[in-house]
């Protein structure tokens, strides 16, 4: 197996990502998107729209595929037709396969220098005895879709040797060595036995190009030191992560990285998982469904079109990866909009048990069980964000950072989650957050913003906003919204920012350009004034009339007077 060397080319790819939208995955390969994109480290290091993920990003081993690994010289190839035994490779080269193998298996074991390329042109592979493709050895293998093929690779297999031996076969497609995918061609790959991936290498896994579909009772793809995905059609459903990636040994692998391509995951945990990075610098990412829809321990997004849809946390960053879990469950007690786990970290006690909303104050009073150290002026809170998961929280060291793309989060916890801090500086984000008070459309330590759209609706409860020294101006109104309302913020009659709610929602933040700190703007819900909202104010930030309190006329950021405080 190749030996990854620690490069800083994963930056310039990101950067690439991010400021060529539309280049093609041949542009964005990680060996030359660097210096073929015009952009070098240097460039990287003079912009400051960028470095402050480029140093999150610096450490990630270099990807080990060529561009061009999806070519191939048939007339130089040697030429496999499947039939009734198994097929052993020990030699680099080119093979071409056909036909049909039930209960045998095609094993590379090669120890020379050089790929080992198999042409799969037209083959149906099915067993119940082990993979139906292994890699044992081999300095590179490469799995070419042969053009206008349609390859079908089925695991029936239990894989009992996995229980003991953690370097036997436990994918329909397992490799030992790195792995790459391409060609133009059709894989339809299934895996029907408990706790089996669909496609996975102990090393490194890159996804070039094809139509590639994957149905696995454990995770979908996974690569050990990491996934990337840079072009083809992929649609993975999984009972665990659809993507993932799980070298946990040090900080240069175990990430997840999408430059390109179209992705759509079904996932019974995250959506995308990587114990390391995650970034997204391209291409189409759909988290159809998942438990917690991107997971890392640092998550980027630079470009491209990411949809996520979540029953715990659309993004969460958290350095501890391994304990975020469907089946162990975590601080937001959201997954299938049940109750609040009793005594977690985001549930404030006295809280309702449901996850419920909140009573309103009698009479001004604080609600029976809130914290007895809750501010009754408008100062204070975390980050100058006011109350929310992220409160009286060390930070863990996770990064969430925005910089490009467009990214929309449809969860039933928190929306945007992060341990450690969030920084936004380009970029269009829209949450459509939680209805229960034990979660908020944001959830951090601390929240940054200096450019960018941002809009992000849910409950009241954890509502948290952008830090008050934000470059960028931005708005929090408490305001009850029915599913199908639109808000609109108008300076003016200019709408800075506009927002039709998909469901029940009392607190929504935005963020545009054009917000200024210190004024005062309109607030209008479908087309009638509903009051005004003052941009920055730390007051808009950690106040919060209670749901449903703000009347026409008053400032709905929060600016009330102690002794009328709400749940924020």
């Amino acid at each position: 197996m190749k030996h990854p060397k620690i490069v800083t080319s994963i930056v310039a790819l990101a950067v690439a990502g991010a400021t060529l939208a539309g280049c093609s995955s041949s542009d964005a390969s990680l060996t030359g998107a660097g210096s073929g994109a015009g952009t070098s480290a240097e460039d990287v290091g003079s912009n400051t729209e960028y470095t402050k993920y480029a140093d999150v990003l610096a450490d990630n081993v270099e990807s080990h595929a060529d561009s061009n690994d999806g070519d191939y010289d048939a007339s130089e190839a040697t030429t496999i037709t499947l039939a009734d035994e198994d097929v052993s490779i020990t030699e680099p080269g080119t093979y071409i396969l056909s036909g049909t193998l039930t209960d045998h298996s095609v094993t590379i074991n090669s120890t020379a220098q050089g790929k080992v390329k198999l042409v799969l042109d037209n083959v149906t592979m099915t067993s119940s005895v082990t993979s139906p493709i292994i890699v044992t050895e081999a300095d590179e293998a490469v799995i070419i879709l042969a053009e206008g093929s349609t390859n079908t690779i089925t695991d029936t297999s239990t894989h009992s040797d996995a229980e003991t031996d953690s370097d036997a076969p436990d994918a329909a497609i397992f490799s030992m060595a790195d792995l790459t995918i391409g060609g133009s061609g059709s894989l339809a790959v299934s895996a029907t036995q408990a706790d089996i991936d669909g496609i996975a290498s102990k090393g490194g896994l890159v996804i070039l190009a094809g139509n590639i579909t994957v149905d696995a009772t454990d995770d979908g793809i996974r690569g050990k030191d990491y996934l990337i995905v840079e072009g083809g059609t992929l649609n993975v459903a999984a009972d665990q992560d659809g993507l993932k990636s799980t070298n946990e040994d040090d900080d240069t692998v175990g990430y997840v990285y999408v430059s390109g391509g179209s992705v759509t995951v079904n996932a019974g945990d995250d959506g995308a998982h990587a114990e390391g990075d995650l970034l997204v610098s391209g291409g189409e990412l759909t988290i159809a469904s998942s438990y917690e829809g991107l997971e890392g321990a640092n998550i980027v997004l630079a470009g491209g079109t990411s949809n996520v849809t979540s029953s715990d946390d659309g993004l969460n960053a958290t350095q501890s990866t391994a304990d975020e879990s469907a089946q162990t469950g975590d601080d937001t007690g959201a997954q299938d909009g049940g109750a609040m786990p009793q005594g977690g970290p985001d549930a404030p006690s006295g809280m309702p048990s449901d996850g419920g909303p909140m009573s309103p104050p009698d009479g001004g009073a604080a609600p029976s069980g809130m914290p007895s150290d809750m501010p009754t002026d408008a100062g204070g809170g975390a980050g100058g964000g006011g109350m929310g998961g992220g409160m009286n929280e060390a930070s863990d060291g996770s990064e969430l950072i925005i910089a490009g793309g467009e990214l929309t989060v449809n969860a039933e916890g928190d929306g945007i989650d992060s341990n450690g801090t969030v920084t936004m500086n380009g970029g269009t984000v829209v949450v459509h957050g939680p209805t229960n008070d034990g979660n908020g459309a944001l959830d951090t330590t601390s929240f940054g913003i200096s450019g960018g759209s941002l809009t992000a609706a849910g409950s009241s409860g954890m509502a948290v906003a952008p830090t008050t020294d934000s470059e960028q101006g931005w708005v929090m109104v408490s305001q009850s919204l029915s599913a199908g309302q639109t808000i609109e913020i108008l300076d003016g009659d200019t709408v800075l920012a506009s927002y039709t709610a998909e469901k029940d929602v009392q607190n929504v933040v935005f963020s545009q350009e054009g917000m200024t700190s210190g004024t005062s703007y309109t607030v209008q819900v479908d087309g009638s004034d509903a009051g005004t909202v003052t941009a920055d104010e730390e007051s808009a930030g950690t106040g919060g009339a209670m749901p449903g309190q703000d009347m026409p006329g008053q400032d709905m950021g929060g600016n009330q007077t102690p002794g009328q405080m709400g749940p924020r």
